[in-house]
């Protein structure tokens, strides 16, 4: 079992509950041996009998799905602006320099949002999912305000970029904690069966903020003059992302938190491997509660493997649906920015639902290693065939090849880390491995674009970059899928697979060892 990590004011000492560090084995369903019935593992008390009734379930998958479209809107427009900004931010002689400089700031908020992942991560397990969402859109609304407000290079000079600056840090911070709040705030009132097709339509939320994002800034590029839209249209879509801000407040009462009702147990809680381990971690509990301590279960290698698995997708997505419409822009106009929009619709409203849906009826490690590794395998090639001559046309074969193994990147992703990290600690587990993986390769994933395509062999160093991240994600998956041992049976090739586990494992316990002892 992973060493805990105790939090005493300030102070924090590792301790182990056993005598050798032991992986979780999930409680399974009754009735089906060691999968039970379709082979899902399930909880010790709520999940099996799916205790929340309707009205609450509804009520958090609204709130966290307008607070999804609110953030995303806010997060993603800057992004599909960066053309305005460059001209009004960062002016410069030289456009593909001032774009760099745009796309730089837009880096900024990914950068951040590892920080967020900590802090806010931790007051997510301490204070509560739906407290750190509401707090995170506050600061999200804050932010968007003040970008929109930002002063010319031409009447502020260098405070110009500073004031953007800024509010895009706290864009990240807001997106960072926000984003894995929501996912909490409805899985663990659900069944573990039902993960796959809920996180298909959390994610779709999240994608419509974003089609918005990029849908409102090219809409306005057809109606306005270039001169209106560098003066005021950038701020104008800026600004019309609060509107979903009051939207979301308004569910706000009804929301409830499985979380903060019952903290010591939640439905996703794994158990020990045996009740000696369960005997010693309530005495640790018990300690604690006496000395006013506040204990969080961390598993540190596990963050790692979860950081890896997500580096992949997000550079995937945020060089094709943010970086490329830009870039398509140059040759065929704003068309190439609708291409980019209808590629986002696709993948949201289609591709992420269907992947949700089969998903709930296979082992998800299966589904995020083949995503991964044939999208890794393909990568380089169709790079190399799409920059060669950029087109709407090359643009929709590369999409349609890669689009539909990134849903099931995406969906699989959230439903196997669910389970894996138990309740205190889940929060912030999840959301340093997040946004550390999205901040690494998504955030600069515009940037490195623009700035390789400057050399000679630019585009077959991108290339062969996108094929790394994917190989690497698909080899983290396999890696946190021998570390839990998680079994399902009947799901294709996972004997295979567990026939890794205990040579794995016994590298595992040597790291886990090394951990709880420094």
């Amino acid at each position: 079992m992973p060493g805990y990590i105790t939090k005493e004011y300030g102070a924090v000492s590792a301790s182990d509950g056993s005598d050798g560090l032991q992986l979780r084995e999930p409680l399974l369903a009754e009735g089906g041996g060691e999968g039970g019935a379709g082979g899902q593992p399930q909880s010790q008390s709520s999940l099996a009998k799916a205790a929340s009734s309707p009205t609450a379930i509804d009520a958090n998958l609204l709130f966290s799905m307008l607070g999804n479209a609110f953030e995303w809107y806010d997060f993603a427009v800057f992004g599909y602006i960066a053309l305005e900004l460059s001209q009004e931010i960062f002016p410069s002689g030289d456009e593909s320099t001032a774009l760099v400089e745009a796309f730089s700031v837009y880096a900024v908020a990914f950068l951040c949002r590892p920080i967020s992942g900590i802090l806010l991560g931790m007051l997510g397990d301490k204070w509560g999912r739906k407290n750190t969402i509401t707090l995170a859109l506050v600061m999200m609304g804050v932010a968007t305000l003040i970008a929109g407000a930002a002063p010319t290079y031409r009447t502020a000079g260098i405070w110009s970029p500073i004031t953007l600056c800024i509010a895009r840090m706290v864009q990240g911070l807001s997106v960072g904690a926000q984003s894995t709040g929501t996912f909490l705030l409805v899985l663990e009132k659900e069944e573990y069966s039902r993960h796959g097709i809920l996180t298909a339509i959390l994610i779709a939320s999240q994608l419509s903020g974003f089609i918005l994002g990029g849908l409102i800034p090219s809409i306005m590029r057809f109606v306005f003059t270039p001169d209106f839209m560098r003066v005021w249209g950038w701020r104008l879509a800026l600004w019309i992302g609060l509107v979903p801000c009051v939207f979301t407040f308004m569910t706000h009462a009804n929301v409830e938190d499985e979380y903060e009702k019952d903290r010591e147990q939640s439905s996703w809680d794994l158990p020990r491997d045996n009740e000696q381990q369960q005997q010693q971690q309530q005495q640790q509990q018990h300690t604690g509660e006496k000395t006013g301590t506040v204990e969080l279960e961390l598993d540190f290698l596990g963050i790692f493997l979860s950081f890896g698995i997500y580096v992949g997708g997000a550079l995937v997505f945020y060089l094709n649906m943010v970086w490329m419409p830009l870039h398509l822009q140059k040759t065929s106009g704003p068309a190439g920015g609708l291409a980019g929009t209808l590629a986002v619709a696709t993948f949201a409203l289609i591709l992420i639902p269907t992947a949700g849906f089969i998903i709930d009826r296979m082992d998800p490690y299966i589904a995020g290693i083949g995503a991964r590794g044939i999208n890794g395998l393909f990568a380089l090639p169709l790079m190399l065939y799409l920059l060669a001559e950029p087109s709407i046309s090359r643009y929709g074969i590369v999409m349609s090849m890669m689009l539909p193994l990134l849903a099931f990147d995406f969906v699989s992703t959230t439903k196997l880390l669910v389970p894996y990290f138990p309740a205190k600690g889940r929060y912030v587990s999840i959301a340093v491995a997040h946004n550390a993986g999205v901040g690494l390769t998504g955030g600069t994933a515009p940037m490195l674009a623009q700035y390789l395509l400057g050399y000679q062999h630019g585009t077959l160093m991108l290339g062969a970059y996108i094929s790394f991240a994917l190989i690497f994600a698909s080899l983290s998956v396999l890696a946190l899928r021998c570390r839990q041992r998680c079994y399902f049976p009947g799901a294709p090739g996972d004997k295979s697979l567990n026939m890794l586990s205990n040579p794995v494992n016994k590298v595992y316990s040597v790291v886990d060892r090394v951990t709880a002892e420094t």
